[in-house]
């Protein structure tokens, strides 16, 4: 497995336990082909940007443009929730969300193990063509 990035909404670094609109900063973390976690940074999330709302009541396209745009290289958004609007908008450029609560380095875990089981799949897909 390539090392893959995964933004996280957490207000304390120890739970995921933030609404992805909640968030004012995701927390970045890389994991290793082997499967080592590295808190890589923090950025700013939905609700630090000047989000103005919409007329369809959602943010603004300035403000989606920019959280989009800071999480292109991450793979995975964990948070407690997020809004239907944000998940398709997250799958359209390739970042899967995942709605968790709970302890963030057990679900940490758990995402690189999915990751490689996807990845595992995939090579065995490509072998059987």
């Amino acid at each position: 497995m390539d090392s893959i990035k995964i933004a996280v909404a957490t207000s304390d670094g120890k739970s995921i336990d933030l609404h992805f609109g909640h968030a004012e900063w995701l927390r970045v973390y890389t994991v290793d082909a082997a499967g080592g976690v590295e808190r890589e940074e923090e950025r700013p999330g939905l609700a630090s940007r000047v989000c103005k709302e919409d007329d369809s009541g959602g943010f603004g396209e300035d403000a989606m443009r920019g959280i989009l745009a800071s999480l292109s290289d991450c793979k995975y958004v964990l948070v407690k929730r997020i809004g239907p609007h944000m998940v398709r908008e997250l799958a359209a450029h390739g970042i899967t969300s995942f709605e968790l609560f709970g302890e963030l380095d057990a679900a940490i875990v758990k995402i690189a193990a999915y990751e490689r089981k996807q990845r595992e799949r995939k090579q065995r897909n490509e072998t059987q063509s």
